[in-house]
């Protein structure tokens, strides 16, 4: 993760959440942004993950609840491939 300035802070630095836009104009509206080029047809296509994400944040003060989303997501799915007879998909 790069380094970026704040502005008002002195020459501290922080870390850019960003990482693939313009940190500068993180506020404006531009819609441009979620469109990427189809290599195949050439069209412009609707990406949901071209912005930034953290889902559970990161450093000191991430997500304290992490491992407890994990860990209940493996459950549910364990329970799930426990308690219901999963069977093929019949062809027609």
């Amino acid at each position: 993760m790069r380094r970026c300035a704040v502005p008002g802070r002195g020459g501290m630095g922080a870390r850019c959440l960003s990482g693939r836009w313009d940190d500068g104009d993180l506020g404006e509206f531009k819609p441009e942004r979620w469109l990427k080029t189809n290599k195949e047809t050439g069209r412009e296509d609707f990406d949901p993950l071209a912005g930034p994400m953290l889902t559970f944040g990161l450093g000191p003060r991430g997500c304290y609840g992490k491992r407890l989303a994990m860990m209940s997501l493996r459950i549910h799915f364990v329970m799930i491939v426990w308690w219901f007879r999963l069977g093929g998909v019949r062809r027609s």
